[in-house]
């Protein structure tokens, strides 16, 4: 499951952000903790440029082994934070009340999600993933 979490997260995090990460794991599950904030990087000449928008993770997964098949659980919450009063947000209001809004973006996402994958005699595997967010904004509306 390790390199299905790896390429999950290279595909929503790329190389394009100043980051820390902090991780422990025990038998019982595995604790992270993440923090983002992305640089201009590949898109100017500058390179370290930083926008002025941060990036917060945090999770703990457990997995889930019972007689030949294998799970994992995992709680997860996210935070978003734009503060760039230039940027034109997109939502569903006029283009008029979305130009005069230059207040900052927060928005934080909660869930969690449940992967099994069950072993079967004649068939092969399968796979059961049931997933849920709950997302609440602050400053569009």
């Amino acid at each position: 499951m390790s390199s299905v979490r790896a390429r999950i997260g290279h595909r929503l995090l790329c190389d394009v952000f100043s980051s820390f990460q902090v991780a422990f794991s025990s038998r019982a599950g595995n604790f992270t903790l993440l923090g983002a904030r992305p640089t201009r990087g590949v898109y100017q000449i500058d390179a370290m440029g930083e926008l002025d928008l941060d990036l917060f993770y945090g999770a703990y997964t457990a997995s889930i082994n019972r007689g030949g098949t294998a799970g994992q659980f995992r709680l997860f919450g996210l935070g978003y934070v734009d503060q760039r009063s230039s940027v034109l947000k997109t939502d569903n209001r006029s283009t008029a009340l979305r130009s005069a809004d230059r207040g900052p973006l927060r928005i934080a996402t909660f869930g969690a999600d449940y992967v099994h994958v069950f072993n079967t005699q004649n068939h092969g595997k399968f796979d059961f993933l049931l997933w849920g967010r709950f997302r609440t904004a602050v400053g569009v509306f």
